[in-house]
């Protein structure tokens, strides 16, 4: 009897390790530039492997604080000690869409992949 509860376990944890190498994993963005735009401006980024983030934004004043994180497809920037917070995702391995949010304001913004540095 229990020789036969324990089949459809089996046949269900080959079946999932079995799809699970299908998953193609999530690149990584780590020492890559990309082009950043909204409705305002364009400018580029470099997104450092330390989790700093290299802005060419003409108004950033305080680059030291700008901060950016990856889990799979979802990316975070955090500008001038979290002022601005900026969250999108991974499209592909080109674009990244999301929103920007600061005291008040909402927008979209869209960055498209220029090179790895």
């Amino acid at each position: 009897m229990k020789r036969n509860t324990l089949r459809p376990a089996f046949i269900l944890l080959i079946a999932v390790y079995s799809l699970s190498s299908c998953v193609t994993p999530t690149k990584s963005l780590d020492a890559t530039f990309w082009r950043y735009t909204d409705e305002d401006l364009t400018y580029e980024l470099l997104l450092k492997p330390d989790g700093h983030i290299y802005s060419y934004h003409p108004g950033d004043a305080s680059p030291e604080n700008d901060f950016w994180k990856q889990k799979g497809k979802k990316i975070t920037f955090t500008m001038n000690d979290n002022y601005a917070v900026y969250k999108g995702k991974l499209i592909n391995d080109s674009t990244i869409l999301g929103v920007g949010r600061s005291k008040g304001f909402r927008w979209k913004w869209s960055a498209k992949f220029v090179t790895n540095n």
